[in-house]
């Protein structure tokens, strides 16, 4: 009998990187890098991290506060190719210690079944995946998020053989709210996304340019194929969220 790899994929928001204006390090490597390995060590599923934020991190460099949807494309290219390396060194100082880390930039044209043995085999020899999406090379995605990327992952891993027990959104806000801006209307159980839900979302975030629908999006895919997906705050930390102490929204997966 064949032991299916269970694993989790991990998907952090531009604004999850930032405390204000510096980066967010503390918290990321207190209440995510160390609670995720102590998980990983008490459970054995291993996780797996798509991460936004290289745009962001170069803007935040230079002081711009433009909207994403106001900077031309190959501006937005450039600060991608300067923020990337950016991103992994903070990556790698928020695990220093704890795990080591692996970079890969995809494009989503790659031989996936590489790309499948290559994230197994990292976590077999104790090693996170960071996962970005390639601006460079592809700019399908350079006006978008890793929200639907990450939950194309997620999809792609399970298809592979591999027991994905969640996609969990890490972002800034609680999760799905009744009524924007009011954490006092979250939503803690959704059970299909419909347009309803569509119509209660803001178009973008401060540092990204997902915002909620992206995020909906990306419920609708893995949901589909039998996947949980859980929306939660990244000030909570992850075993808050994931045992469902903190306010969150979990979108039930579908039964197949």
């Amino acid at each position: 009998m064949v032991i299916k790899m269970q694993i989790q994929v991990i998907k952090f928001g531009s604004d999850c990187l930032f405390k204000g204006e510096r980066l967010n390090l503390q918290v990321l490597r207190d209440k995510w890098a160390r609670e995720i390995m102590a998980y990983e060590e008490e459970t054995g599923i291993k996780t797996y991290i798509r991460s936004s934020g290289a745009v962001a991190i170069e803007k935040k460099r230079w002081g711009d506060k433009r909207d994403n949807s106001k900077i031309p494309t190959e501006e937005l290219v450039w600060l991608a190719g300067q923020g990337q390396y950016k991103m992994m060194d903070f990556w790698g100082e928020v695990f220093s210690g704890i795990c080591d880390v692996s970079q890969v930039q995809l494009t989503g044209k790659e031989d996936m079944d590489k790309f499948v043995k290559s994230v197994e085999y990292d976590a077999n020899r104790n090693t996170r995946t960071i996962a970005n999406y390639n601006d460079r090379l592809s700019f399908s995605e350079i006006r978008k998020d890793n929200d639907v990327p990450g939950a194309k992952d997620a999809i792609l891993f399970q298809s592979k053989g591999l027991d994905v027990i969640r996609y969990f959104i890490v972002t800034t806000v609680d999760g799905f709210y009744r009524n924007k801006n009011d954490s006092s209307t979250i939503i803690r159980d959704i059970h299909g996304v419909t347009n309803w839900h569509y119509s209660r979302c803001a178009k973008s975030s401060d540092n990204g340019t997902g915002g909620m629908i992206s995020k909906l999006d990306a419920a609708k895919k893995v949901n589909k194929e039998g996947i949980d997906m859980l929306l939660g705050n990244v000030d909570h930390g992850f075993y808050s969220n994931i045992e469902r102490i903190a306010a969150n929204s979990l979108f039930h997966a579908k039964d197949l």
